[in-house]
């Protein structure tokens, strides 16, 4: 699994538009997203920047970005958004989302597992072949 974040800019004139479209995103646009092994998308907004991160799964990153780039339906969604964006002036040829350098990145925020049952050991646990009792998910950093 690889992580991307990338960087680009919102006409302020486009953000009650952008908003709504990404409110109720096309089914087709949406399974195309996952057909080409992308997971945890989000775009986030802040002071005219909007910032997406997602979670490449797959094993042919260019191949993934080659057919959603040459599905219609795509096309046509990209064609709506485009107008909207501004895209940052130190992107790389090519980009138009400026791919951002990844600097840090952690997994302390995996959960761990609480028993509060003491009756209960892990290896007994590994066998049932039904739900584990009472378990709670504590994050692990505070």
């Amino acid at each position: 699994m690889e992580r991307y974040g990338m960087l680009l800019r919102l006409r302020p004139e486009h953000e009650k538009e952008y908003r709504e479209y990404h409110e109720k995103v096309w089914p087709e646009v949406l399974r195309l997203i996952e057909d080409c092994n992308i997971r945890n998308y989000s775009i986030f907004l802040r002071d005219g920047f909007l910032f997406a991160y997602y979670e490449y799964v797959g094993a042919d990153w260019k191949a993934d970005m080659a057919k959603m780039a040459a599905n219609p339906k795509m096309r046509e969604w990209w064609d709506i958004m485009e107008p909207m964006q501004d895209p940052i002036p130190t992107r790389k040829e090519g980009e138009w989302w400026a791919r951002m350098e990844e600097v840090f990145h952690t997994g302390a925020y995996a959960v761990q597992f609480i028993f509060l049952s003491p009756r209960v050991s892990l290896p007994r646990l590994r066998r049932r072949s039904r739900p584990w009792p009472r378990l709670r998910a504590i994050p692990m950093v505070r």
